[in-house]
């Protein structure tokens, strides 16, 4: 087939056109957007302005931009942004964006300002997406960026008990511990310890159910500040009443006192102090004593009987003659006056018109019958009462270490007064007159003299007084009807009312002999009724010198 010249030349002309497009780029070809979504945020200092609408594409992608490209081959050069793509066309991808340590253009260009709204401020670390701190108020917890800072929590320091999580560990109040123990330590306080209890701050774990009073309530005001009322239980945890209000036994108050408020010594009802038991309080031995102790309230005291094992826990002061009966001490019924040191008939006078006390007459004066005793003496003790009246009755340890003066006024006290030594001798005689009050001739064996105390059937009596009814009806004064004087010859030498004169040795005489008195010459003239004895004062004071009164008649 044969071509004019015309059409080679179009021929020519496409192919040399076809062949320029092969090796020659389009300089209008433009870069196109896609519409797969918007523009990533690139923040208010990338060098670009932020783009509203579909985001440009990462690839050369033909006819896919609302218009398609202008050219298949074509570039055109824009400033280089960070988007994964070479957009200033030389050669080179995202130049000039750090994308490994820059949280603006981290993630590949996606950057990390999306940790803003999770509470964070964004870091970079070898391009992935880090929390460099976080906002006020704001701790990431859990280490994870994926939730930013998750944990809403502002630092204040150490753990303390507070119920807040100060270090911001997700724990409230963990490891929290005392220097030492802010709790009291007395009574069933003993052992407490403080317990955290959050927002209320540091309580003791005080156990009511040992005795521990708390604080009373019905409103968290009645606990002071900061604190608050189980108005379930109606007290304050944790509080110790400041003075004790239950009367019961315990130390409440945790103070080392128990019921104090009820104990104080200075008051007239303090517990454990004598009380009447009766309204109206009898007197002597009938007057009911008890001691004061919480009553069945608990919130106050009551006069309750004395509880005891033994008698020696019943005798006091304002009457010594209550016994222990059945764990109780009781008192006594009135009954006749005896010279014992106790109001017996109970009308409010002691020893007054006594019914035991033993006189015999002579001539015309009367004599006791006994040595004189202490009202509270025994046959075992002499007593300690000496402001008491005399007695003058059997079976008692006599009165001894005792001075003129003093034997004087007792023998008033009952009455009467000391012997003259012309009674005294002519008591001590008898009927019969004789030397010894037994008779004519000394008895070593008869009266507690020295010589007695030797005696091998009476071992016992050695140098001390006998009671004043021994040894037995030997050593007695004999008046007849009248009765016997027991012991006017030793147990005990005797005070008289008489002074010594003339060719005497000057002093005071004392007659009778005593338990240590010895026989001059085996004849026992010390013992005798006629021998004088001087005391050089009258504040002399014997274990052997004691006493017996006279009194008209």
């Amino acid at each position: 087939m044969t071509m004019n010249l015309t059409s080679r030349r179009l021929i020519l002309a496409l192919a040399s056109s076809l062949a320029l497009a092969a090796c020659q780029q389009d300089p209008y070809r433009l870069r196109t957007y896609t519409d797969t979504g918007p523009l990533p945020d690139r923040g208010p200092d990338l060098g670009v302005p932020k783009t509203e609408g579909p985001r440009p594409s990462d690839a050369k992608t033909e006819g896919t931009g609302p218009k398609g490209d202008l050219s298949h081959d074509a570039c055109k050069a824009i400033p280089e942004a960070c988007n994964n793509a070479d957009d200033n066309c030389n050669g080179q991808i995202d130049e000039g964006f750090d994308k490994l340590s820059d949280p603006r253009y981290c993630d590949s260009c996606k950057s990390c300002n999306w940790l803003y709204a999770k509470d964070a401020i964004p870091g970079c670390v070898q391009g992935k997406c880090t929390i460099a701190t976080c906002k006020f108020g704001h701790v990431d917890k859990n280490k994870d960026p994926a939730d930013g800072c998750e944990y809403a929590c502002t630092p204040t320091g150490a753990e303390v008990c507070d119920g807040i999580d100060n270090d911001c560990n997700g724990a409230i109040d963990d490891g929290v511990k005392l220097p030492g123990n802010i709790c009291k330590d007395k009574g069933p306080c003993t052992g407490a310890q403080a317990v955290c209890q959050g927002s209320k701050g540091w309580q003791c774990n005080y156990d009511p159910l040992k005795g521990v009073e708390l604080q009373p309530c019905t409103q968290d005001s009645d606990c002071g500040t900061g604190n608050t009322c189980d108005k379930a239980k109606g007290v304050c945890p944790g509080i110790v009443v400041a003075d004790e209000k239950l009367c019961d036994g315990v130390d409440g108050d945790c103070d080392g006192g128990i019921d104090d408020p009820w104990a104080n010594p200075v008051l007239a009802t303090a517990l454990g102090k004598e009380c009447d038991l009766d309204a109206q309080p009898q007197k002597g031995v009938c007057r009911k004593l008890g001691i004061y102790v919480c009553d069945a309230s608990k919130t106050k005291v009551a006069c309750s009987p004395r509880p005891c094992t033994s008698t020696p826990q019943c005798i006091t002061a304002a009457n010594p003659s209550m016994t222990c009966v059945s764990n109780t001490c009781v008192a006594k019924s009135a009954s006749p006056e005896v010279c014992n040191g106790l109001d017996d008939n109970c009308d409010g006078t002691v020893d007054n018109a006594v019914t035991d006390e033993k006189w015999v007459k002579v001539g015309s004066f009367s004599i006791f019958q006994y040595e004189a005793t202490r009202p509270d003496s025994s046959s075992t003790a002499e007593g300690i009462s000496s402001d008491g009246r005399p007695c003058s009755v059997p079976g008692r340890l006599p009165w001894s270490t005792v001075s003129k003066e003093d034997a004087q006024l007792a023998c008033e006290r009952a009455g009467a007064r000391l012997c003259t030594v012309a009674e005294w001798k002519q008591a001590c005689r008898g009927t019969a007159n004789t030397l010894y009050p037994y008779g004519a001739t000394y008895q070593p064996n008869t009266c507690n003299g020295r010589a007695y105390d030797a005696n091998p059937a009476t071992p016992a009596n050695d140098d001390f007084a006998l009671p004043t009814d021994k040894p037995g009806g030997t050593c007695v004064s004999a008046w007849g009807a009248a009765g016997s004087i027991y012991n006017l010859s030793g147990n005990l030498k005797e005070w008289t009312a008489t002074a010594l004169s003339g060719n005497k040795p000057t002093g005071y005489a004392i007659r009778g002999g005593a338990f240590d008195t010895p026989s001059i010459d085996t004849y026992g003239a010390g013992l005798s009724c006629d021998y004088d004895l001087p005391a050089p004062t009258t504040a002399l004071q014997l274990p052997t010198l004691g006493f017996r009164c006279c009194k008209v008649p």
